[in-house]
């Protein structure tokens, strides 16, 4: 147990395997209890439902906080079916869930998106009188909002209220995220109007989800807006705010302010020195990769425009040299995007081939990577 609460999963679970395989000894229910538990720190599903068997093979009757412990595990191995499975044979133990069981379960459910059946759970137990918390409430939230099923969503909000739970930011946070995702970018901005109502701080996360919904429709005024009254608030504006908010600026038709703005505030890279993002190469330095994974289309086109600036503060002649093969750019293949296909790539492409005139092209063995050869970039800086 002690290792189990020291976060020491593994010592934890020798500890068990000793004392039982090796001395010889026959540990209780408490022992397998803190064996599970230990199991789902190491998100060790597997080796939960195995000690909870094995519990049963020495005739231990399993209590609520043994059957919690293996709900824990498979929640944290992202086994929904597992939950809902150990939900229905907790009866036949003589036990009866509690509030633990029950969110644990939805929390399942919600990592999944699983948002019908996360309903379905919480409805069943609210009929069997099992008082449910805000956490339940908040998750089976989040599972309906990752779905965009924001009526589901509003539907539960009001069922916490008559409940006489209060709302906090993940409440507003599942529920700007339905709308975001629903494109209903006002509703999503009420989230904000709402939750200062309740005397709540809207999180970053929350901040974010309503400004990424404006963005996506286009209201590059209410991005800036919201931007500035976080800045004028002391509130912290993360790189992807400031992305987007560097976005709305371009969209205006200002890139020099863009660009000013991200030299004032570096978005990425800033720990990756000459190799950074928006740091192509510096004077004094040969000139290295410019990795654009993880931005959004016009934040990676102000990240290639910083570079070129650089390279303009290069002595003459320093793009010169046959070894040089250019500008790299880092782009991925589009693998993690919505859609499945780069958005990134023919972006910057579209920068350099078209708006500046610079010749760029793909690696051929190597589809995620572009590339400006230095006689292009000669070239540009000599016309």
């Amino acid at each position: 147990t002690a290792c189990e609460r020291g976060m020491q999963w593994a010592a934890a679970l020798g500890v068990f395997n000793k004392v039982t395989y090796s001395m010889g000894l026959s540990p209780n229910i408490v022992t397998f209890s803190a064996a599970m538990k230990a199991c789902a720190q190491g998100q060790l599903w597997q080796r939960a439902l195995s000690l909870f068997f094995g519990a049963a093979d020495r005739h231990l009757k399993p209590d609520l906080v043994l059957v919690n412990s293996v709900l824990a595990a498979a929640e944290k191995g992202q086994r929904w079916a597992v939950c809902i499975a150990l939900l229905g044979d907790m009866q036949q133990f003589s036990l009866e869930p509690d509030v633990v069981s029950l969110n644990t379960t939805i929390s399942a459910l919600s990592n999944a998106s699983h948002w019908e059946k996360a309903i379905d759970v919480l409805s069943s137990f609210q009929s069997c009188s099992l008082k449910a918390d805000a956490i339940t409430f908040n998750s089976t939230m989040s599972a309906c909002a990752k779905d965009s099923r924001w009526a589901e969503v509003i539907w539960l909000l009001g069922d916490m209220r008559e409940s006489r739970l209060q709302p906090s930011d993940s409440s507003y946070n599942a529920i700007a995220l339905s709308f975001e995702k629903a494109h209903l970018w006002q509703r999503a901005l009420s989230c904000l109007v709402d939750a200062f109502a309740c005397m709540l701080q809207p999180s970053e996360s929350t901040r974010n989800v309503v400004i990424s919904a404006c963005s996506k429709a286009g209201q590059w005024q209410r991005v800036l807006q919201l931007v500035s009254q976080m800045e004028d608030a002391s509130l912290l504006v993360d790189a992807p705010a400031r992305a987007m908010c560097l976005a709305a600026i371009v969209e205006a038709g200002n890139l020099a302010d863009a660009l000013a703005c991200y030299r004032e505030h570096p978005l990425r890279g800033t720990a990756r020195g000459a190799r950074g993002a928006g740091a192509g190469w510096q004077p004094g330095h040969r000139w290295g990769h410019l990795d654009l994974h993880d931005m959004q289309p016009e934040e990676a086109r102000l990240a290639v425009c910083a570079a070129l600036l650089d390279a303009a503060m290069l002595p003459l002649g320093a793009l010169d040299s046959p070894r040089e093969r250019g500008l790299i750019l880092i782009t991925g293949q589009g693998n993690h995007s919505e859609s499945g296909e780069s958005t990134l790539q023919p972006a910057v492409l579209a920068l350099l081939n078209m708006e500046l005139q610079i010749e760029a092209t793909t690696e051929p063995a190597t589809l995620g990577l572009a590339r400006c050869p230095h006689s292009e970039l000669s070239t540009f800086y000599q016309k």
